[in-house]
């Protein structure tokens, strides 16, 4: 049997100093005091909500109105396998250095490599813990090391016919 989650109701004082820690990495400190001095508790509520939005890139995976626009986090995978390992961050994490290794263990709990990592707080790692069980992580990161751009020599293609180049656009077009 689960608990129930105990949601611990935010305070005015944690709300300002959330907002005035978003608000002083865009402005002078004595300009964010003096802004978020105008600001009602909804105003503040809605201000911190968006920036933590923002921040951890919810919209990327979900439907959030107001953020149609917003520039996504996360890196482009379209071509992850064949990224060199020397661009993997492997940090303190003691795994085989190799991107099939870096991968799964990305997979499995995506923030471990901010472990022993000194940096603040909107320097951490972002992507959420999805809870893959380890069959899931393999088959995800198989999938990653896939993730190629591969010219494929024109005399290994196949020469479709003029039937057959008919149909594939009539399917392109379905």
């Amino acid at each position: 049997k689960m608990d129930a989650l105990k949601i611990v109701p935010v305070t005015e004082k944690d709300l300002n100093a959330l907002a005035t820690d978003y608000l002083s990495r865009k402005m002078r400190h004595s300009e964010a005091d003096e802004k978020l001095a105008k600001m009602d508790l909804e105003e503040k509520f809605e201000f911190v909500g968006r920036e933590m939005i923002l921040q951890q890139g919810c919209f990327g995976c979900h439907a959030i109105h107001g953020f149609e626009d917003a520039k996504p986090i996360g890196t482009d995978l379209t071509k992850e396998g064949q990224k060199e390992v020397d661009k993997l961050y492997f940090g303190y994490v003691d795994i085989p250095q190799t991107r099939q290794a870096w991968f799964f263990q990305k997979l499995k709990n995506p923030r471990i490599f901010d472990r022993n990592k000194i940096v603040g707080y909107h320097e951490k790692l972002r992507m959420p813990f999805f809870g893959f069980t380890d069959e899931q992580a393999e088959a995800i990161t198989t999938f990653l090391l896939s993730l190629k751009e591969e010219e494929i020599p024109l005399e290994m293609q196949k020469q479709l016919n003029l039937k057959e180049k008919e149909i594939e656009a009539g399917r392109f077009l379905v």
